[in-house]
């Protein structure tokens, strides 16, 4: 059985696996990373691409460049939050933001099996009480 670490931090407690490393606000384990903070997490754009092509290649261009998008409420800490879940390409994006206490846990990973372990960690999170 694994032990994973309790941390605190900006308001906010969360458990991370075995090999993960603190700094800041922020975890990391090889490529996958996992930050948090209080206010309204930061959006940012992936990938934007506009190319003109032949129509004989769409099909090829669509799986190059396959992208979904996943929300969705959750119960997490007590606290109601909307969790994402995103990939584009072969990058992984798991978010959580929560309205009460102003919070948020974003996350980025190379595979599906990292997204299940930050899916684990976003719903770990604890917050103090009021």
């Amino acid at each position: 059985m694994e032990t994973w670490t309790e941390v605190t931090s900006d308001g906010i407690t969360l458990c991370l696996p075995p090999g993960w490393r603190v700094r800041g606000s922020a975890a990391h384990s090889g490529t996958a990373e996992i930050r948090w903070g209080r206010g309204d997490i930061t959006r940012q754009v992936v990938r934007t691409e506009i190319r003109t092509v032949a129509a004989s290649d769409v099909g090829r261009i669509t799986q190059e460049g396959q992208a979904s998008h996943r929300e969705f409420p959750e119960t997490i800490g007590g606290r109601q939050a909307i969790v994402s879940r995103n990939r584009v390409d072969r990058r992984f994006y798991t978010t959580a933001q929560w309205t009460a206490p102003r919070m948020w846990v974003a996350g980025e990973a190379s595979s599906e099996d990292v997204v299940e372990v930050q899916m684990a960690i976003i719903r770990s999170v604890r917050f103090p009480a009021s």
